[in-house]
């Protein structure tokens, strides 16, 4: 048997959600490896356990769905390198906000999440409105990111993007553009920006997390040049 971790008790999302959640990172599941999981979870009292791996056996999958457990993301990273000395012009649309939290901005995070495992997952899914409202004004408060800047036109903003300085990397969190403002390069001009953004801060490197099977943000991620970096299967037990 792998020697597995203790299960991270999760704070911030047990209260949020109002029950005992914890987490567990393990590099490869196998069915004792989940068998232990699932006695842990009960004798330590938890409602939910988040399991991320980066590969799971045919057996313990199937244990885990026996157990009421759901396969709830598989993501995919994407990163881009960029040349710092070249950083490229934006539109001039696209401008930083300071603002409250609007109607349209919060439609626009909610849309951000559409392919979310806490949208997909019914024990979680009736709070998935507070927990993007709570991320995208978190965000215009930059306690969740450095800049959230949209799109505006017509004094109506048509997309959003926030972005957030790691260690060595920037990481897009929320990006969306409204659905009657599609077709038109919108975020491809959004990527632009946090393009520049990226580069301006002497950073060489801009991420994004996605899911695999949101196969229209693989595709625009795939066609805006960034590639594949790591894969996660998160399950939810």
């Amino acid at each position: 048997m792998n020697s597995l971790p203790a299960i991270e008790y999760l704070d911030w999302d047990s209260r949020f959600f109002n029950q005992k959640i914890g987490k567990i990172t393990q590099a490869q599941i196998n069915v004792r490896d989940a068998d232990f999981i699932i006695a842990k979870k009960q004798k330590e009292g938890y409602s939910l356990i988040y399991i991320s791996t980066k590969s799971i056996t045919h057996e313990a999958h199937k244990l885990i769905e026996e157990h009421q457990g759901i396969l709830a993301d598989h993501k995919v990273t994407y990163q881009k390198n960029l040349n710092v000395a070249q950083p490229k012009e934006t539109d001039k649309n696209i401008q930083p906000y300071n603002g409250h939290l609007s109607d349209e901005l919060l439609q626009l995070a909610l849309l951000s999440g559409h392919s979310s495992r806490f949208k997909k997952d019914p024990r979680l899914n009736q709070k998935f409105d507070e927990l993007y409202q709570n991320w995208i004004q978190k965000s215009i408060d930059r306690s969740l990111a450095d800049i959230t800047a949209v799109y505006k036109q017509n004094d109506e903003i048509q997309g959003f993007i926030t972005i957030k300085k790691q260690n060595d990397y920037t990481q897009i969190g929320l990006i969306a553009v409204a659905p009657k403002a599609q077709g038109k390069n919108i975020g491809a001009k959004l990527i632009a920006f946090a393009e520049k953004w990226t580069q301006v801060n002497s950073y060489k490197q801009l991420k994004v997390v996605t899911q695999e099977d949101n196969l229209q943000a693989c595709r625009f991620y795939s066609k805006t040049g960034f590639i594949p970096e790591t894969t996660e299967l998160i399950y939810h037990l």
